[in-house]
């Protein structure tokens, strides 16, 4: 899924670096050609490289957040929160667990791509955090995400044009329900 979103950003970026736990060994992003890949997220005086200008992304692919030393938290906080902004960097962050991603990241985030949880509850918490109404999520992997590799993007940007997306592409209109139609 990311590598089809680097790939049809436009702009391309001119820079991607990769983080993930086996950056060095992994042959999954080569098609991608990064600019580098890390095993460990960097400190922000890294993204003060030659080139901040230019349109950058940066791909953290399942890193290991639950037992995580501080300085990794640490300097994800601050790419998350500052970097990105003032570093020019687009973030594309992927993690197999909603609940295990640490709190910043969730808060910063302006797209979310969700596959269907397997607990049920976890789709309410997924929606109280996202801001969504409760039973959306239930009624979105009912009606329109019905595959088993289909998505359900939140587009949270003001003025999205898709606010809800099937599979990253196709927007979804949820049908506001009168409330007196409730009662017929």
């Amino acid at each position: 899924m990311i590598k089809n979103l680097v790939l049809h950003s436009r702009p391309r970026f001119q820079e991607v670096f990769l983080i993930h736990e086996d950056a060095l060994v992994t042959r999954e992003y080569d098609d991608l050609e990064p600019t580098d890949k890390l095993d460990e997220v960097p400190a922000l005086e890294f993204w003060d490289r030659p080139g901040k200008h230019k349109k950058r992304a940066v791909i953290v692919d399942n890193l290991e957040l639950t037992a995580a030393q501080k300085e990794r938290k640490k300097n994800l906080a601050i790419m998350f929160r500052y970097a990105s902004t003032h570093k020019n960097l687009t973030i594309y962050f992927s993690h197999q667990s909603f609940f295990d991603i640490i709190p910043l990241i969730k808060k910063m985030s302006d797209v979310i791509i969700l596959w269907k949880p397997k607990a049920r509850n976890e789709m309410t918490l997924i929606e109280n955090r996202c801001g969504l109404e409760n039973g959306t999520l239930k009624y979105l992997f009912k009606t329109f995400a019905t595959g088993h590799r289909d998505s359900i993007c939140l587009d949270l940007k003001e003025n999205s044009p898709g606010p809800i997306r099937l599979n990253v592409w196709t927007p979804i209109e949820l049908v506001e329900q009168d409330s007196s139609d409730e009662d017929e």
